[in-house]
């Protein structure tokens, strides 16, 4: 009903608008200082850049819509032991070549330490080389229970954490499962929200009332992460970010996580509910950021380092929205010509087909 031809619509919106986030809250960093915020702490412009900023901060969904992605990878009408083998081998390639491309990004930021220097890429990785590990091993029966752990330990994730931290000379394994000041982000979260991605698109796929499933889900994500949100825990956390900060996993406190995971259901569940792309408007909008999303994670930066020169000495109020808007644009039409590159590499496949025959 919802899902035709291995595409989902709405994971496509939800892609683009976490990619546009992304890149949005990186992009002040390349403009904005700490001095800026300073003196431009009572201004109404920045009281306007933060709730911007807030609204970005769905830009973490991006692991679990790497998880959804994975799923929709091969046909659900396949046995359960030939899926798992296939979406394993998908999550290994996946893997590797997310860890190649953390490696490249630590090499390209001169990083002092390239194998310890950990990326959001790099814990991507780690994840779907654990998923791939999973999926060979265990039937996807016991995803929802594995997703669940998970959570569990993500709650609890404040208080081992901060037995780890204070511990000294930790190995570099821990520092990576449970962060540290030196790596900076977390594993068991980003693991979380890819198998919350993963789990609930293979729970839709198989639903013989995927309708009444997704109202379902979307009601109770939307109370859940609601809930949480508000919680006096989060909200401290909330107020304490400034546009020059991208809401590290590291010291999110374990509400806020719990309403990222429900938040990312329910926002998925409705957005599949309302949105069916028949805009070809939106659709335009939408798929070059969608598409190009892997290689947006590279390309946004070079676009920023040589763009910026230009902004340094205008206004805050034109550096704090201009330039999110100018870099956006410059990755939309990045974007649409990744999709043109793979249209022309199809058609010249097909065209050497036929022509063999």
């Amino acid at each position: 009903m919802f899902l035709k031809n291995n595409s989902w619509p709405a994971l496509e919106l939800l892609k683009a608008l976490a990619i546009a986030a992304m890149i949005i809250n990186h992009s002040w960093a390349f403009v904005i200082s700490r001095q800026d915020l300073l003196e431009n702490r009572e201004s109404f412009s920045l009281a306007w850049a933060n709730i911007f900023h807030f609204f970005c901060f769905f830009n973490i969904w991006i692991p679990a819509i790497a998880g959804t992605t994975l799923r929709l990878q091969t046909h659900s009408s396949e046995k359960d032991a030939n899926l798992g083998k296939r979406l394993s081998a998908v999550a290994f390639r996946w893997g590797i070549v997310l860890a190649l491309g953390g490696y490249a990004f630590a090499l390209w930021d001169s990083s002092a330490d390239i194998l310890r220097s950990f990326n959001p890429l790099h814990f991507m990785a780690v994840s779907f080389v654990l998923v791939a590990l999973i999926l060979k091993s265990l039937p996807l029966s016991v995803f929802p229970w594995i997703t669940w752990f998970f959570i569990i330990l993500a709650f609890s994730l404040d208080q081992v954490r901060s037995e780890f931290i204070n511990q000294t000379g930790q190995s570099f394994l821990k520092e990576v499962i449970f962060g540290s000041g030196q790596v900076g982000w977390s594993l068991i979260p980003w693991l979380g929200l890819v198998l919350i991605g993963f789990t609930f698109s293979d729970l839709y796929l198989r639903s013989k009332s995927p309708k009444k499933l997704l109202i379902f889900c979307a009601l109770i994500g939307l109370v859940t992460s609601m809930s949480f949100l508000f919680v006096e825990e989060s909200q401290e956390f909330i107020k304490r970010q400034t546009v020059l900060d991208q809401y590290s996993t590291l010291r999110m406190p374990r509400f806020l996580w719990l309403a990222v995971f429900s938040g990312y259901v329910a926002a998925l569940s409705l957005a599949t509910l309302v949105y069916h792309r028949n805009s070809t408007f939106l659709k335009e909008l939408i798929e070059p950021l969608a598409v190009g999303s892997f290689w947006l994670f590279f390309l946004q930066f070079p676009i920023m380092i040589m763009s910026s020169l230009a902004f340094e000495s205008l206004h805050f109020q034109i550096r704090a929205f201009c330039f999110p808007v100018f870099v956006l644009i410059w990755c939309f039409i990045v974007g649409r010509l990744v999709i043109e590159i793979g249209r022309k590499k199809i058609t010249v496949t097909l065209v050497k087909r036929r022509d063999s025959r």
